[in-house]
């Protein structure tokens, strides 16, 4: 009779103990299955915010996609410009008038190149919100490109008015290839520091 009396009161002792056990672990789960929803609800939060990002930046205008072309625009004057002046120096240097015929053509292609880089750099500057430095080195890149075209457009009108050239003008006619040049090279380095940072480079 003791014996089943003191089961009976360790069974009464341990049933208070096994209902607490089972309270924390309900709570437990309760609190991880809150904690689960909750990274559920910020992770969906923040693909929200990149679908949001990506349809803004996605939904241009036909001139803001013109703008945007600018950076692959701005290789050609470049790279037209500096061959018309190897092509225009090794003719004067070596009397090659076939080189110098070669470098009217090569001239056409030099303003042609202007005119895409020029209204693709407008249109994308008109986008831009610059401030400090880089509004500054923004306009004097652009004022560097509007000398390079005026002086591309002498050199042209020099070539249209007389195919050979000669004597004093054929200097005049190298002195304009030769400052276009060295100004869209500087202008480009410009250009570099706007786009990877003004550090890019030490100078």
């Amino acid at each position: 009779m003791r014996l089943i009396t003191l089961n009976l009161v360790l069974i009464f002792l341990l049933l208070p103990i096994n209902g607490a056990y089972t309270q924390e672990d309900t709570i437990e789960s309760d609190t991880s299955v809150a904690d689960t929803d909750t990274e559920q609800v910020q992770e969906f939060e923040m693909v929200e915010d990149v679908v949001d990002v990506t349809e803004e930046e996605t939904s241009l205008g036909l001139f803001e996609i013109i703008g945007r072309m600018h950076p692959a625009m701005v290789h050609f004057p470049i790279g037209w410009l500096f061959l018309l002046f190897l092509t225009e120096m090794i003719a004067f240097i070596y009397n090659k008038p076939s080189w110098h015929r070669a470098g009217f053509y090569i001239l056409i292609m030099v303003v042609l190149s202007i005119a895409a880089a020029a209204v693709t750099g407008l249109i994308n500057a008109s986008n831009q919100e610059l401030e400090g430095e880089l509004n500054s080195l923004m306009i004097t890149h652009r004022n560097l490109n509007y000398v390079v075209a005026a002086l591309s457009l002498m050199a042209l009108g020099t070539r249209l008015a007389r195919r050979t050239l000669s004597g004093h003008l054929h200097g005049v006619y190298l002195a304009l290839v030769t400052v276009a040049t060295v100004l869209v090279l500087i202008s480009g380095h410009l250009g570099s520091k706007m786009v990877f940072g003004l550090k890019y480079l030490p100078f």
